[in-house]
């Protein structure tokens, strides 16, 4: 009975993290590339092409996380 009341509690943070941390992240790296790189990366995906995914998404994610650390760590340093 525990046990089913943990796989249950663990799969509900896990479908938590999925639908709001991912979205975040992406967004967020996304935002900041668009920045860094003058608009140039990630490009638009074209809806006509053969390979609409044309970016990493995983890169993109990437870049927001590093991005939220910064922004962590800069919120911690100096708030006190």
């Amino acid at each position: 009975m525990l046990e089913a009341v943990v796989e249950g509690f663990f799969y509900t943070i896990g479908e938590i993290l999925a639908y709001t941390l991912w979205p975040l992240l992406y967004y967020s790296g996304w935002f900041a590339l668009k920045i860094i790189t003058f608009g140039n990366y990630p490009p638009k995906s074209d809806p006509m092409s053969f390979n609409p995914n044309n970016h990493s998404k995983v890169f993109v994610r990437f870049v927001g996380f590093l991005l939220w650390c910064v922004i962590g760590y800069i919120v911690f340093k100096y708030s006190q």
